[in-house]
Parts: structure tokens; sequence; C-alpha cells
């Protein structure tokens, strides 16, 4: 059995006119022009490759050889060829599937990694943008407070205390404002932003309480927490929706998305950072941490009644940590007097109005005997009448 076709040797795509025919199972071939032979194929390692009606196609699997036969496609023994079917092989599947979820809990294990050093990378003004352009009110019916100065002169010797600006900081690191809302709790937004609903200030029994809290907030804006989510968060979103087969929307970052993620709950690594950093800073300020293991007990006691428990997990190690044994010699944060000022932060207070114009009464005379005035000698001059 023997015909015609065109050789094609794999490495160019230049085609070269040949003789074939089959003997013993093997595939000889001669080029036309020259006669020269060329290496046989066995049968057994050829694939058919395409089948079409003007055209049969042999591929030689050891060495991607191509043997295309025009004319009669029907010339060539089919039934010596085994067609190039995709075969169902477990092994390979059950291997690619193993390496695919290798590959997937490495990437999701590095996440946190990857996600503190591209964190770290960020420039801070960067985030000091994206956090001037969130709204607090999508969270609800927040309101920013307007204190009377002696609450916002007790507001600010608290910080003053707490963390004194170091020169090391970037211009307007920490911006800590209070609003009025009824949940206890407290957020952190980029570029240092940290909101404290008024609710967790009126549930403090003191002011080393609220230190604590407002302490432990700072350690998350120090360590870049807050970034390290919105990295870490968007990732695996971008992950997913690769996965889907749309992305084109997987990095979009507005104020809405940083305002959702800003609300979720900071990972058991982040929150220990941030009760090391609030511990520390205490301790420093002269303030017993002491004071602040009373507030978190509170916390895990009555979990229905604060809501930071939601974004602030509190547990016996927490508690543990604050307990700890120190040489600080504490020394008060704020009197009494300045302390119920703070507590008074968001109150409204109702002025008395001063009116435009103040009416004079009428004097009525008193009551008495009438006495005469003495005549002079100018009233006597010009007759003057008697005036009483």
């Amino acid at each position: 059995m023997s015909g015609t076709g065109k050789y094609f040797d794999g490495k160019k795509p230049v085609s070269i006119p040949v003789n074939w025919e089959i003997r013993d199972n093997l595939l000889i071939m001669h080029v036309v022009e020259t006669g020269a032979r060329l290496p046989s194929w066995e049968l057994k390692k050829c694939r058919q490759d395409v089948d079409q009606n003007t055209a049969f196609v042999l591929k030689n699997t050891e060495t991607n050889e191509v043997l295309e036969i025009s004319g009669d496609t029907f010339a060539f023994p089919k039934e010596l060829i085994k067609e190039n079917k995709v075969t169902f092989r477990l092994d390979y599947f059950i291997g690619i599937s193993l390496a695919l979820i290798l590959t997937m809990f490495t990437f999701f294990k590095s996440i946190p990694f990857l996600s503190k050093y591209i964190a770290q990378m960020v420039p801070y003004e960067q985030e000091q943008k994206l956090s001037a352009h969130l709204n607090l009110s999508d969270l609800g019916d927040i309101k920013a407070c307007t204190p009377e100065k002696e609450s916002q002169e007790a507001f600010d010797k608290l910080m003053k205390r707490l963390y004194p600006i170091h020169k090391d900081d970037v211009p307007g690191f920490l911006k800590v404002e209070i609003v009025k809302y009824p949940v206890s709790n407290a957020l952190t937004f980029p570029g240092g932003r940290i909101v404290i609903f008024d609710d967790i200030i009126l549930n403090a029994k003191s002011p080393e309480e609220l230190a604590g809290v407002i302490a432990h907030e700072i350690g998350h804006a120090k360590k870049r927490h807050i970034m390290q989510k919105i990295v870490s968060t968007l990732s695996m979103a971008a992950v997913f929706q690769f996965i889907g087969g749309d992305f084109s929307s997987a990095l979009a970052l507005d104020p809405s998305t940083v305002l959702s993620i800003g609300t979720l709950a900071f990972d058991r690594g982040m929150e220990t950072e941030a009760d090391q950093f609030a511990y520390d800073r205490l301790v420093e300020s002269k303030i017993r941490p002491h004071d602040v293991a009373g507030f978190f007990e509170r916390l895990s006691s009555n979990s229905e009644k604060y809501d930071i428990l939601s974004s602030h997990p509190g547990d016996e190690a927490r508690i543990r940590l604050f307990r700890k044994k120190n040489d600080v010699k504490a020394l008060p944060i704020l009197s009494k007097k300045e302390w119920q000022a703070l507590k008074d932060y968001c109150v409204v207070k109702i002025k008395p109005v001063k009116p435009l114009f103040k009416l004079k009464a009428k004097t009525k005379p008193k009551s008495g005997p009438i006495r005469s005035e003495p005549r002079d000698n100018l009233r006597s001059r010009f007759q003057f009448p008697q005036r009483f």
C-alpha cells in the first residue's frame, strides 16, 4: 500500500512532497525530488491527528513529525492507527487535584505574611487620603459630637497622657473622634483614624478603662492592621473572581469597601499585637493595666450588651495579660470633675437664651410721710414751685 503526501519535520512550517508505502507495519517515506529515504515510522507509535474529507494527517508521537496524505483518505489502513483520543487517567486527575489543593492552601496561608509586607509598603499619605473620604453615616445614624470646652479639654488631657506625639510619627498620624451612637464599640480605619462610640465611654467606670480601649485601637493603627485586612480581603476576592472567570472589579477600592472591611473582626494575631502594644503604652504612661482587665472581664460576661466583641473578641489570655504584675506607679489621669465632663462629651446642654432687650420695671414711690424740702435762695429768687 502506497501513496503521496506532504511531510513536516515538526520544526519548520515547510512541507516536503514525499512518496510513502507501508511495509511490515512500518511507514517508509522517500523525498519526491531527490529520492532520499526518510527515517521510517512504526505504525504503533503513530496517531491520527486530523481526519478531514480531503486530508488524513498522521503524527509520530515520538518525534512530532507529521505526514499529510491527500486524495483518497480511505487508501490508508486506518485499522492500523489508533485515534488520538483523550482518555481519563485517574492517577493524573488525583495528582493534578492534589497539586491544585496544595497550591491554594499555600497561597491562603501566605496571605497574612504577604499582606503584612505589602501594607508596610503603602505610603501613609495614601491611607490618610482614603480615610478622609469615609462616610460614617453609611453605618447608621451616626452623629459627630460637638463637645463643651471642659469635655474637650478633659479628652485632650487623656490623649496627651496616653499617647504623646512621637518624633518618628507621620504628621497627622492619629485622629481620634468620638461620635454619638448607641453601640459600645470602637473602630480603626486607615491613616490612624479611630472612631469611639460614646456608648463605650458611658459604660466605662473610669478613665483608665477608656484609656485601655483607646490604646488598643492605637495599637491597630500603629501596626497598620487595617491595611493588612484590606490587602488580604482584596487578594482573596481577586482569587475567587479569577477562578470564576471575572476579575475586572476584584481590586476596586472605594470608601464603601474600606468601611465594610473596617467593621470586620481582626484575626487573633492582630488582636494579640494590639493588646501587647496597649499594655506597654499603659505602663509607659503610668496607667495601671490592671484597671483595664476589669473592663474586659465585663465585656466577656456581658457579651450581649457590648457590641465591641463583634470586632474585638475577648478571651482569658487578654485578661491575663492586663492582670500581669508590673512595677508601674500609677497616677490618676483625670479628676472626678474632668471624668464627668468627658462622660458628657456628647451631651447637648441647653443654654438659657438672653433677651435682646431688657425691660426695666417702674419703681413705685416709697410710702411714708411727705417731707418738704427747704427753700434755697435760688428757688425763692426765681419763684420755683415747691418740690416734694
